[in-house]
């Protein structure tokens, strides 16, 4: 079992010591992070951590986002260093983007100008790459929102939720949340860590289409780059269909059109280089208004402004495409044309009967398949239409007889699907030469497409 913690950090320079308890054991020393206590009282103990935090900490003005990042990790990691946690559990700083205006080391200001869904995107991108990289069938994430500030605690917390009810799709999840209670100057010397949820996290993919019309990862500010940005259309309709197979249980369309993960891996590292390459930081000087010692008291001062500019900005496709990603991945199949029928029963039960509805659908609806070839007394060592051996088959049908039918029959649609016989196995296809367009045509009716 692999077990992590995740934590939401604010600026630790005003932090205190106090004493935190965790479950009635009191942490021995005082420290100022719930950091420590954590990391000794939780079960199961994590074997690493990500600290998420805000470039908007910047403490100086910088030249670059590349040494504004590396400047706002080598400020966390001295602060790590003063909490004496060991080298044993390895702890990574992953500074995210924020927005608005904050005050620089000396007389100056730093603005962030951006859109806050960066956030997001660039926490949902960075936490599936990692989780991807951990193995085993089981997984604990500990969340800690304690140190959390502004949208930081909520916004992560549904990113987390997100990325892991997609990663629940592969593994047996769990998560648990943890909040201490407010730290008062003067007041409070101890602080209870509370858990404030512990659950079990269940497979779960929002049944949301990528645009066919327009499927861009970034919407860029620079026009020379658009294309780089764009997935083609045809790779979007493929997604979809892909997406469209684990929402509506089509495990016969699953593996035809399962992505290719490094082209797709390729493409959101793209948008990432790009999104980071066209942050823009330049120094401005700006009049403010400085209150004296006295309400009435005001002057006119000259201050120096670094603005740290984003001029593009992950779109809603790009978090789409990290869910994709993330499942595919995690999966790791392989896209098929002939499939075995015992391969869609094993799919059925590696993936599908996670979802009770789901794997009593595939499970019927495989179980006919294979009552039918049974039955049939003909020739089957070439190809035929599902159709031609049915009994009650009474031909084709189109329009939205089509789609319930091919939706409502885990895709194994009598038209669509064909089978023959090779060394005692059941094997099944499309004819994807002649019915693909029809096919994706009716995964993407499985699910839901915006009109804006």
């Amino acid at each position: 079992m692999a077990s992590v913690l995740i934590s939401t950090w604010g600026d630790p320079k005003g932090w205190e010591n106090v004493t935190y308890i965790m479950d009635g054991r009191r942490y021995l020393a005082q420290t100022k992070s719930s950091l420590p206590a954590i990391l000794n009282y939780a079960n199961p103990k994590p074997e690493k951590v990500f600290i998420i935090v805000l470039d908007t900490v910047i403490k100086h003005h910088v030249l670059s986002y590349k040494e504004l990042k590396d400047s706002v990790v080598t400020y966390y990691q001295e602060f790590l260093r003063s909490l004496e946690l060991g080298s044993e559990i390895p702890v990574e700083v992953i500074v995210a983007p924020g927005v608005g205006r904050f005050r620089l080391d000396g007389e100056s200001y730093a603005e962030f100008l951006g859109l806050l869904t960066d956030y997001s995107a660039y926490v949902a991108y960075e936490i599936s790459r990692n989780f991807l990289q951990i193995g085993g069938d089981e997984l604990t994430v500990h969340l800690d929102l304690t140190h959390g500030i502004n949208f930081m605690p909520s916004l992560t917390y549904a990113v987390i939720c997100e990325v892991l009810g997609a990663i629940a799709i592969t593994k047996k999840v769990r998560l648990k949340v943890y909040n201490s209670e407010p730290y008062i100057k003067g007041v409070t010397s101890e602080l209870n860590i509370h858990k404030v949820e512990d659950r079990q996290i269940m497979p779960s993919i929002k049944n949301e289409a990528l645009s066919s019309i327009n499927c861009r990862l970034l919407e860029p500010g620079m026009v020379q780059e658009e294309k780089k940005v764009e997935v083609d259309k045809n790779y979007v309709r493929e997604l979809n269909a892909f997406l469209s197979s684990l929402v509506n249980g089509l495990p016969l369309v699953y593996y035809a059109f399962y992505p290719d993960v490094s082209s797709l891996e390729m493409s959101l590292n793209n948008a990432v280089r790009l999104w980071d390459s066209n942050i823009r930081i330049y120094q401005k000087t700006t009049d403010m208004v400085h209150v004296g010692d006295h309400r009435t008291s005001e002057a006119r001062v000259t201050m120096k402004k670094m603005i740290v500019e984003r001029k593009a900005t992950f779109t809603n496709e790009f978090i789409k495409c990290v869910t994709i990603w993330n499942i595919a991945k995690a999966l790791n199949h392989s896209r098929k044309n002939e499939v075995n029928l015992s391969e869609l029963e094993d799919l059925k039960k590696r993936v599908f009967s996670k979802w009770t509805k789901l794997n009593s659908m595939i499970g019927y609806d495989l179980e006919d398949v294979k009552r039918d070839v049974r039955k049939w007394s003909g020739p089957l060592d070439d190809w035929k239409m599902l159709g031609t051996i049915v009994q009650e088959f009474y031909g084709p049908v189109k329009g939205d007889k089509l789609a319930r039918n091919f939706l409502a029959h885990s895709g194994l649609e009598n038209s669509l699907t064909y089978v023959k016989r090779q060394h005692n196995e059941i094997l099944l296809r499309y004819n994807l030469k002649n019915d693909a367009e029809t096919i994706l045509q009716l995964c993407l009716k499985g699910l839901y497409t915006s009109r804006a």
